[in-house]
């Protein structure tokens, strides 16, 4: 508030700027109020539609990595059987 007083510093009209303010707030109030509540409202809007944005893109690649789990699951699983039956072969002279 430093600035604010050092700007009505030395000058005679500080008492009128604020009879003139009080004034004028029961006109100028309600417009900016009037004026405010779309803004509040959009923004809201806004980030309400970035959230679900959000949400749909996380929901997405969460789908894609749990299939992308689902196969390395299914080649390791593969994987392993394709060893033990090599390891069981009848060729193999430790096993017989």
């Amino acid at each position: 508030m430093g600035k604010l007083d050092d700007l009505f510093e030395g000058s005679k009209s500080h008492p009128f700027v604020m009879i003139a303010a009080s004034l004028l707030a029961p006109t100028v109030v309600p417009i900016l109020r009037s004026a405010a509540k779309p803004l509040a409202k959009a923004l809201v809007k806004s980030g309400f539609l970035a959230y679900r944005s959000v949400q749909e893109h996380v929901a997405e690649a969460t789908e894609e990595f749990h299939d992308l789990l689902a196969e390395v699951e299914a080649e390791t699983k593969e994987s392993n059987k394709a060893q033990s039956t090599a390891s069981r072969s009848p060729s193999d002279p430790s096993t017989g």
